[in-house]
């Protein structure tokens, strides 16, 4: 299964995902098809124009899609938002332990979940 975060999508599915060509070859070499995640989902068809069309994963690879923004924090997006240095310096600190890493779980991965639910 790919996964995959991109900046957009159109309404039919079809994940802008610019010169990101590794994220097609993911999708299209994956038994099921990709679990994307997107910034934000626009009206229009990005099929429809050779300039959008060549930059695009088709519905096609998509086996599901959800909107999420920031989604790929703490890394960070071209042209939305830069790698949070402090968040990565923060978990090389507790990852140094079993004991920290559990902390840097319960603190931001378990808690994000239950206030998601």
């Amino acid at each position: 299964m790919a996964l995959i975060h991109a900046p957009y999508a159109d309404r039919d599915g079809n994940i802008f995902i610019g010169r990101r060509r590794d994220f097609a070859l993911m999708a299209q070499a994956s038994k099921n098809g990709a679990l994307v995640t997107v910034e934000e989902v626009r009206d229009v068809d990005l099929m429809a124009s050779e300039e959008t069309a060549a930059g695009v994963l088709p519905a096609l690879y998509v086996e599901a899609a959800a909107v999420a923004p920031r989604g790929a924090w703490p890394l960070g997006l071209d042209g939305r938002y830069g790698i949070d240095e402090a968040h990565f310096h923060r978990y090389a600190e507790l990852a140094r332990t079993s004991d920290g890493f559990a902390r840097y779980l319960d603190e931001f991965v378990y808690r994000r979940r239950q206030a998601a639910e």
